[in-house]
């Protein structure tokens, strides 16, 4: 007995575990989607000792889903400068329980570094406000905003963000509107992710969350993911299949299982899965539930909000900008609306002369769709306005990439949101398993980090698998039991 039992934990082979000196079958669990959310869940469930865990994942070269440290750019470059998605982690969010992995892990962390903003004018002329300045920007920006926000949350129509934080700094919204006349303030605004994401709730919006995010780990988010898949000391690593796409999934409660089928035409049975695909995926009804889930699902599905963004990486022979700043901001009639407005100085961490931009809203979509032509012109507009047209042109770009999220067929989409209407309950419905099979994981099912974060994502499989590990479903089969027991004896007494 002795002997299965350290063979089991060794090698992670045998079915069966011991409880209460019997042996017993463990309990096989599928999880759907290899990136944050779902690895965090198959950690936790396969530590437990208890269940032999499973990861599908639908791309055939990698997991991760948005994190992803494209390491085959070019040689020689180091994570965070190669980062197609996930690159920061959030120090505010308490406990951020990514940064004490990281820590544990002793993998490298920087801070985001000092931000410069430069702005535009119609003319040309560049202004630039650099350390305690900038920051001073933002601060003011962040107090008239706040309080906006916080009296908007005492109306009772619930009300865009764009419109309460438009109205706050005398913004119309008019879309004819030049960039380049306004004030400082009033383009800070209009460059907000909740102001350029569309219907953005005012009443569930903690303006809070967005702040905070400033960790990079040197060597690239995926380091930490693949950390966690890996394990630490006696902890099995996680079976991941690849080129596993899902398309069905059945209960079948004659035989007390789930059923899931892919489109290779194999069909896996467990006795629970855990979903975690990106909203943007389920909102594309590519995965068939058997029967269908509850209209509360799908209608707190359907009413996400969801946006978009993309990652641009530029590289030069040497750099040309000041090597000290973090991050530059620019506002200007070209770089507006979440367009190539921020820029991540790679090079104050890694050394490499590389430069991280990215695109927001609506216009990541468009910029995914322009000829490469289009997109390089653009950059290098932009960061001439930023650095000096003569400047940049001078130098030749040696690496030139992009994200692809809104057409990544496994993707979708990068952000989910609540939009106005929708109520705290709708979390309370994306995270109710259906007993005892099916459990939701993914940043979309966390009401507290409010939009998609790697966090939320992280916690969201934790909280999965302890539904598993807890029972919660036999709990509650218990309790309504309970009730109708209750129920019928009270109506026998009457």
């Amino acid at each position: 007995m002795n002997a299965l039992i350290i063979l089991s934990i060794i090698w992670g082979s045998f079915l069966f575990i011991v409880n209460h000196g019997q042996l017993v079958e463990k309990k096989e669990v599928v999880i759907v989607g290899g990136g944050m959310a779902g690895m965090a869940a198959a950690r936790a469930l396969l530590n437990k000792g208890e269940y032999n865990v499973k990861v599908l994942e639908a791309r055939s070269d990698r997991y991760g889903g948005r994190i992803w440290t494209n390491r085959q750019i070019q040689p020689g470059l180091k994570g965070v400068d190669v980062e197609m998605g996930a690159a920061f982690l959030n120090t505010r969010a308490k406990p951020n329980k990514l940064i004490k992995l990281a820590n544990d892990f002793e993998l490298q962390m920087e801070n985001s570094g000092l931000l410069q903003v430069v702005t535009v004018n119609e003319n040309g002329d560049r202004e630039i406000y650099s350390g305690a300045n900038a920051t001073t920007l933002y601060t003011e920006t962040f107090k008239t905003l706040i309080e906006a926000l916080n009296a908007a949350k005492q109306e009772i129509t619930d009300r865009p963000v764009r419109d309460v934080f438009f109205e706050a700094v005398g913004l119309n919204g008019d879309q004819n509107e030049h960039d380049d006349e306004l004030t400082i303030v009033q383009q800070i605004t209009k460059s907000l992710p909740a102001v350029t994401m569309q219907n953005f709730s005012s009443a569930l919006y903690d303006i809070y969350n967005d702040f905070g995010w400033d960790r990079i780990l040197v060597d690239g988010v995926s380091v930490l993911l693949d950390r966690i898949v890996a394990g630490s000391g006696t902890e099995l690593p996680v079976k991941i299949e690849m080129n596993k796409v899902v398309r069905n999934i059945k209960v079948d409660d004659k035989r007390q299982k789930v059923l899931i089928r892919t489109t290779d035409r194999k069909q896996i049975i467990a006795d629970a899965v855990v979903l975690a695909l990106p909203v943007g995926v389920l909102k594309s009804g590519s995965v068939i539930f058997d029967p269908p889930l509850s209209r509360d699902w799908y209608k707190s599905i359907k009413s996400l909000g969801i946006d978009y963004s993309t990652k641009i990486i530029v590289g030069f022979k040497e750099a040309f900008w000041p090597k000290d700043v973090g991050i530059f901001n620019i506002y200007s009639k070209t770089a507006s609306d979440g367009f190539l407005q921020t820029w991540i100085n790679s090079y104050r961490i890694s050394g490499n002369p590389v430069l991280i931009g990215k695109v927001s809203g609506e216009k990541a979509k468009l910029w995914e769709t322009q000829p490469e032509i289009e997109r390089k012109h653009m950059v290098k507009k932009v960061l001439g306005e930023i650095f000096g047209e003569d400047i940049v042109n001078s130098h030749d770009m040696t690496i030139f990439v992009h994200s692809n999220w809104s057409t990544d067929e496994f993707t979708l989409g990068t952000t989910s949101y609540p939009q106005v209407g929708n109520t705290p309950e709708m979390w309370k419905t994306l995270q109710q398993p259906v007993c005892p099979y099916i459990y939701f994981a993914g940043a979309h099912t966390e009401a507290d980090t409010h939009i998609d974060s790697l966090h939320g994502a992280y916690d969201s499989g934790i909280r999965a698998s302890q539904q598993i590990i807890n029972s919660i479903c036999e709990t509650k089969k218990k309790s309504a039991n309970k009730k109708q027991k209750t129920k019928s004896k009270n109506k026998d007494e009457l």
